[in-house]
C-alpha cells in the first residue's frame, strides 16, 4: 500500500472520529430538552424589533406578555443589560437563535429550569461573601436581598449601574453614595462620608438614624471595573445586637471578582 493511500485512509478515519464526536456532543445538548421543547426551539416565529427597546428584564416582560416564552436570570447584571435587536429586526428567528443572541449579549448561558418552568440565563454573580448562619439569599430585580432569621430585613446589595463615560470612578463613587443617602438627607455630600476599604477598593460609608421608624440606615458604596455597588442595611434599634454583627462580618467578607 503506497504512502499516499495510507495518508488518505488516516485523514478519512480522523474525519469519521470528528463527526462521531460532534454527534455525541449534539446528542448530549439535545438530550437536555424534551421533543416538545426541541420543536419549540426550532420554529422561526419571533421578530426581534422589541428586543432593542430596553434591557433584558423589559424584553422578558414583553415575551411573557405576548405568550412567547418565560425567560429569567438570577443575576441582576444580566437583567439590567441593554439588548440590541438583530441586524434585521423584522426577520423571524427561532427561540434557539434568539436565546443564543441574548446569551451572547449578556455573557450568560441559557438552559431550561424544569423546577421553575422557565428559560434560565445563568451568569455567576460578580462578588463573593460569607453568608451568615441561617440567613437567606434571594435574587430580586436590581439587587440581592439577604434576610436574617430573626427579622424581615437585614441587608441588600444593589447593582447601582456603570461609571458614566463623562466621569471617573471616584466621581461615580461619590455620585452613587449621595444618590442612596439623599432620601434621608437632601443636602448630604460625599465629603461628609467616611472612606473605608471594601474588597481592597476605596469605598464610602454613610450612616444615619431614621427616628420616625426607629431604624439605623447604613450604606457602603464601592466601584470596580466600571461597575457600581451599594450594600445597604436598615435595622431596627432593638434588633441591632443580633443582626448588625452578622451584617458587618458579611460586608467584611464581601469580595468583588
Amino acid at each position: 500500500m503506497n504512502k499516499e493511500l495510507i495518508c488518505k485512509i488516516k485523514v478519512f478515519a480522523v474525519s469519521l472520529w470528528v463527526l462521531f464526536f460532534a454527534g455525541i456532543l449534539n446528542a448530549q445538548e439535545s438530550s437536555s430538552f424534551t421533543k416538545k421543547q426541541e420543536k419549540f426551539l426550532s420554529k422561526k416565529t419571533i421578530t426581534t424589533s422589541m428586543m432593542g427597546v430596553g434591557d433584558f428584564n423589559a424584553f422578558s416582560s414583553y415575551l411573557y406578555s405576548v405568550n412567547i416564552a418565560i425567560i429569567h436570570s438570577d443575576n441582576p447584571l444580566v437583567g439590567a443589560t441593554k439588548l440590541q435587536s438583530f441586524p434585521n429586526p423584522d426577520l423571524k428567528v427561532s427561540p434557539r437563535e434568539l436565546f443564543d443572541e441574548i446569551a451572547k449579549q449578556t455573557s450568560s448561558v441559557w438552559s431550561y429550569d424544569h423546577e421553575n418552568q422557565y428559560w434560565l440565563f445563568s451568569k455567576p454573580l460578580p462578588y463573593e461573601l460569607d453568608l451568615a448562619p441561617e440567613w437567606i439569599k434571594e435574587v430580586r430585580k436590581g439587587y440581592i436581598f439577604y434576610k436574617p432569621p430573626t427579622a424581615p430585613v437585614g441587608m441588600d446589595i444593589y447593582f447601582a449601574g456603570h461609571v458614566d463615560s463623562s466621569e471617573t470612578s471616584i466621581q461615580a463613587l461619590r455620585r452613587i453614595s449621595e444618590e442612596f443617602a439623599k432620601p434621608f438627607d437632601p443636602e448630604i455630600s460625599a465629603d461628609s462620608m467616611k472612606e473605608v476599604k471594601i474588597s481592597n477598593q476605596t469605598g464610602l460609608f454613610y450612616q444615619t438614624d431614621i427616628k420616625e421608624k426607629n431604624i439605623t440606615w447604613r450604606q457602603w458604596a464601592v466601584v470596580k471595573n466600571g461597575y457600581c455597588y451599594v450594600i445597604v442595611s436598615a435595622i431596627k434599634r432593638e434588633d441591632e445586637s443580633t443582626i448588625l454583627p452578622d451584617v458587618e462580618r458579611m460586608v467584611q467578607s464581601f469580595k468583588l471578582i
